[in-house]
């Protein structure tokens, strides 16, 4: 199996044994509170909105290109500097308490982020590829760093 879309459900657990090949997950408007994407190690496109997730764990996600996760009000973090293959990522609604460091992302192209309550520095300035940031409604965005980008 390559693909999953399980939208508008009522899942409440996953369960990814043995779906190695798996490069596309669409988790979209259901109740999730936690999900292990350990095993899904050749994952190249995630979209997991509108979940109730208190934290996720990328690590193991290396190959990731897309990554959509918004509206997930209960996580207040989420480290991203090691997916070093991303391409797109897409972050808003949630309530993050300290810094976003894209800085490791070179080959982020486009960078979507709204609504991130007590969000306070985003730092892209290793991004050298990113052709568009998008920011919006970040009261407390204090420190944005961009510098060294073409």
């Amino acid at each position: 199996m390559q693909e999953i879309y399980t939208n508008h459900n009522e899942i409440q657990e996953t369960d990814f044994t043995n779906l190695n090949n798996l490069h596309i997950l669409m988790l979209i408007a259901n109740q999730l509170e936690k999900i292990d994407l350990s095993r899904l190690t050749n994952l190249l496109y995630i979209n997991i909105t509108l979940n109730s997730l208190k934290s996720l764990d990328l690590k193991e996600n290396l190959k990731l290109k897309h990554l959509y996760y918004y509206k997930n009000s209960d996580i207040t973090e989420l480290e991203v500097k090691y997916l070093t293959n991303l391409r797109s990522l897409y972050y808003y609604r949630i309530r993050i308490n300290k810094e976003l460091n894209c800085s490791s992302l070179k080959n982020l192209e486009e960078l979507n982020y709204a609504n991130i309550f007590l969000f306070k520095k985003l730092l892209v300035d290793g991004c050298v590829l990113l052709k568009n940031l998008n920011y919006v409604k970040n009261p407390y965005l204090k420190l944005l760093t961009i510098s060294n980008l073409p």
